[in-house]
């Protein structure tokens, strides 16, 4: 009868354990900033808008790319990933009826948000860059600069979509929840991710984490699965069995 009892308690255990449902967070920008594609440290860090594509003759016809991160360290280490989206609310104030292919990839390197703040039209010329803000050149001007101009980046993209009308859009692929899945493992930093639009396409402007609209502001939403804790009982059991079938051997020596 003890015998069989000892068999007993590994199931008991096993059952008591605390079963895992998934759950959903939502993140706004804890970082972003538009670079502009110069040699003159032109930043927008603290403007209401996000830019991927070439800005005309009137910015110069640079081309201007979008930096973005978010802050996801309250998801527990060793949670399962199972989806990553990724909303942008574009707001392009002109050639609504063109469509232009924008692409996110992982950031290989760290970078700023300085207070760089255009004051002309809605912060597609750029502004002077201020102390910790990145640029075209600089991972944090005056100092820290890129290995290559205009980011360091995966070129292989996380996610694609086309941009056309004036509305939120959603960023989704394996490869994003890829990305986030090896920020909370720690396969790579979290520096977040560059918005790059075809070559020589119009600029699409999209809502920054500034935005006085806060229904438009970025937002990643993370969909993922926490990896269960044992129970109190199984806990105890886990302490218990290993005595028992101690005292059991003990018994018949």
């Amino acid at each position: 009868m003890s015998i069989k009892r000892l068999f007993l308690l590994p199931t008991v255990a096993l059952c008591s354990a605390s079963s895992s449902h998934a759950i959903t967070l939502s993140f706004s920008p804890n970082r972003d900033n538009v670079i502009f594609e110069d040699a003159d440290g032109l930043s927008n860090g603290l403007g209401e808008n996000l830019f991927a594509g070439e800005n005309g003759s009137r910015g110069g016809n640079r081309e201007l790319r979008s930096l973005i991160t978010f802050d996801i360290s309250s998801i527990p280490s060793g949670a399962i990933v199972n989806s990553v989206t990724l909303n942008l609310t574009a707001n392009t104030p002109r050639r609504t009826n063109v469509t232009v292919s924008t692409s996110l990839h992982r950031l290989l390197g760290d970078w700023g948000e300085g207070s760089s703040t255009p004051s002309i039209g809605q912060g597609g010329n750029g502004a002077t860059a201020t102390s910790g803000d990145a640029t075209w050149i600089h991972q944090f001007s005056p100092g820290d600069t890129w290995d290559t101009p205009g980011g360091d980046f995966i070129l292989d993209p996380s996610a694609i979509l086309d941009i056309t009308e004036n509305r939120l859009y959603s960023y989704e692929s394996e490869q994003l929840a890829s990305d986030v899945q090896g920020f909370i493992d720690g396969d790579f930093n979290n520096f977040g991710w560059i918005l790059i639009a075809e070559n020589g396409a119009d600029a699409k402007r999209f809502s920054s984490g500034q935005s006085s609209n806060s229904q438009a502001i970025p937002e990643l939403i993370i969909d993922f699965t926490p990896i269960p804790e044992p129970s109190t009982s199984a806990l105890l059991a886990a302490l218990i069995i290993p005595t028992l079938l101690r005292r059991q051997r003990t018994k018949h020596t």
